[in-house]
């Protein structure tokens, strides 16, 4: 889905879960406007983009915050837990 900078859904996808997305969700303690909430209390930025993501049998929130006119950072947010995870 694309949500506007005041938080509404502007263009929400269209796509079938396969099973990955499903099992995915279903262990989420975290929901995805939790873990964009603690990745910009992390990193200072506008927010850009998030996914679930599977690693490991680990499920993560892997958001983009834009921290510049050219710079991107993702902050993991772990779906379970809320433990968040910044890449450098």
């Amino acid at each position: 889905m694309t949500v506007s900078a005041d938080g509404t859904v502007t263009e929400p996808k269209k796509e079938d879960l396969d099973a990955e997305d499903r099992t995915g969700l279903s262990v989420a303690k975290t929901t995805i406007a939790e873990g964009i909430e603690k990745a910009l209390a992390e990193v200072d930025g506008a927010f850009d983009e998030a996914d679930l993501e599977e690693e490991g049998g680990t499920y993560s929130w892997e958001v983009e915050i834009r921290t510049g006119s050219d710079s991107d950072r993702e902050v993991r947010v772990d779906a379970t837990t809320g433990e968040v995870t910044i890449k450098d």
